[in-house]
């Protein structure tokens, strides 16, 4: 909560120079995620999301990583796939910062493999975010946000971005995310419609 406060504070001091949060995105990314410092997953993202009217909006996204884990002489493959629906709400705390909350419907499914042998484990549950979107210059958004999964046990993860708007409808940015078990590091180009 702490961090939230921080980048509310942050974007109020310059909302005088900044644009607007623009919501109507598409955007492909780069992960490594490493999970108690045991694996290390490599892979991509695909999101994005639409303002239905105003302050209604849809979110999707994709994300696909691989990785290997050796245990007791076995060198075991594991493929991570995630994808999940939302729907959200955004409210204008001013010109160029927007506060916003999400809940998606998420499947995860999980995929071992030992030589010839595989498994796959799938289940569904429920995410939500709350978090906050600034524009802190023309060029330059901030953004942080709390991140909770409940799907087969429960896990809240705090994440901190940046993206640097190279025009008016492309970025580039990063983000980290942190939680008891997961560190995920994401390289970000979005388009704006």
């Amino acid at each position: 909560m702490k961090n939230l406060i921080i980048i509310a504070v942050l974007a109020l001091s310059t909302m005088a120079q900044a644009s607007e949060v623009k919501w109507d995105t598409m955007e492909v990314s780069s992960q490594k995620m490493s999970v108690d410092d045991l694996a290390t997953f490599d892979g991509y993202g695909i999101s994005g999301t639409t303002l239905l009217t105003n302050d209604l909006l849809l979110t999707f996204s994709k994300r696909k990583l691989d990785g290997d884990i050796a245990f007791r002489g076995f060198d075991i493959d594991m493929e991570f796939d995630q994808v999940s629906f939302g729907i959200g709400g955004r409210s204008e705390v001013t010109k160029s910062t927007d506060f916003f909350f999400m809940v998606q419907h998420v499947t995860m499914a999980l995929k071992t493999s030992i030589n010839q042998y595989s498994a796959k484990i799938k289940d569904r549950g429920t995410g939500a975010q709350l978090g906050i979107r600034s524009m802190v210059s023309n060029n330059l958004e901030l953004t942080t946000y709390l991140n909770h999964l409940d799907i087969a046990g429960s896990s809240t993860s705090v994440v901190y971005g940046g993206h640097y708007h190279l025009a008016s409808n492309f970025s580039l940015g990063m983000t980290y995310e942190k939680d008891s078990d997961e560190k995920t590091a994401s390289l970000i180009a979005r388009m704006y419609f």
